[in-house]
This record gives C-alpha cells, structure tokens and sequence, in this order.
C-alpha cells in the first residue's frame, strides 16, 4: 500500500480545506455589533500594523480636551497666590524695614573699603 493510498499527506505537501465553522448565531452576533475602531478598508481594526480610525458620530473630543489642558496651565501659577492681608502691608512700610534697609545699603557701599 502507498502512502496515498492512506491519505497521509507527505513532508513539503500543501492541503487545502476549506474553513466553515462560524454558525448562525455567531454570524448574527458578528453583523450586529459595529466595530468603533476600523482600518483603512473599513474593517474592524485588529492587531495588525497600519493606520486606525473611529467610526464614532459623536462631536471629536479633541478640542474639548486641549481648552481644559490650556486651562489647567494658565491659571496653574495662581494656584498658592493671594492677596497680601493688612498686617503685612503695614510690615512692608514699618521703620524697622526701612532702617534695616538703610542698613543693608550702607553695608553694600562701604564693603569695597573694608575688604570684607
């Protein structure tokens, strides 16, 4: 007896069957469910390299996004400022303040002369 004879297939043969197994209710589920990411062809986007693209009607998201990003970084740096209360308005005009001041002047013009 021949190997073909058995149907055994030999090294380096190519056996073509064809492939039916999707039933019924899979074919429904399939067609009933609508791919929200799709590849250029239009079909459902996969785990194959390439470009994808949303079939969504909704209004793009994009730009909603970006003006709340905007917002959140210009208004960031006011995040710890406050107005100055009355207590230290009143210290930034105190004697001591402006004698230390005077101080701190006197100190910078005359250190050339000290070697300090």
């Amino acid at each position: 007896m021949d190997s073909r004879d058995k149907k055994i297939v030999e090294d380096g043969e190519v056996v073509r069957v064809p492939f039916g197994a999707m039933d019924a209710l899979q074919r429904s589920v399939a067609a009933s469910q609508h791919a929200l990411v799709v590849d250029a062809f239009g079909q459902p986007a996969g785990f194959r390299p390439g470009f994808c693209f949303s079939t969504s009607t909704e209004e793009d998201p994009r730009p909603a996004a970006y003006d709340s990003y905007k917002q959140r970084t210009s208004d960031a740096w006011q995040a710890g400022r406050s107005e100055p209360s009355s207590s230290e308005a009143k210290d930034r005009s105190s004697p001591q303040r402006e004698e230390a001041y005077a101080q701190y002047v006197d100190y910078l013009t005359n250190a050339w002369r000290s070697g300090k």
